[in-house]
């Protein structure tokens, strides 16, 4: 069990803490505060083990190369230069399923336009690198 590990992100003992704080004002009694405390705890773990952290070092953890699949990086290099059409008919692929892709690129690394996934592509096409910054 990793209880120390997920416990080390400062941002579940400030919750808790502050859920001890918050309860010890209003005057609860301070074995009540204290389980109230414990629960907020238990529900971080619980959150963080149902939905683990997408940041770089919890993906170099779990050894995943980096936000993005094959196929998605293979298409974000192409998005600058080429149409969805274009992609596709080079993929040998349907258009619709480029523009799926597309779609997950910008979800995955909060980008809003087809610039954005070039230029994010470009550097790390350069630099051999498909984590984000």
């Amino acid at each position: 069990m990793r209880v120390t590990r997920d416990l080390s992100d400062p941002r579940g003992l400030l919750v808790a803490g502050g859920t001890l704080v918050a309860n010890l004002l209003l005057q609860v009694p301070w074995p009540a505060a204290l389980l109230a405390a414990m629960a907020v705890v238990f529900a971080f773990v619980l959150f963080r083990r149902l939905w683990p952290s997408r940041s770089p070092a919890a993906r170099d953890e779990v050894g995943l190369a980096g936000p993005l699949s094959r196929r998605e990086m293979e298409i974000a290099v192409l998005v600058g230069t080429l149409s969805n059409k274009e992609i596709a008919t080079r993929l040998f692929i349907s258009e619709r399923t480029v523009d799926n892709h597309v779609q997950h690129i910008f979800n995955k690394l909060g980008l809003h336009t087809r610039a954005q996934i070039a230029v994010w592509a470009a550097t790390r096409s350069s630099r051999g690198s498909n984590r984000p910054e």
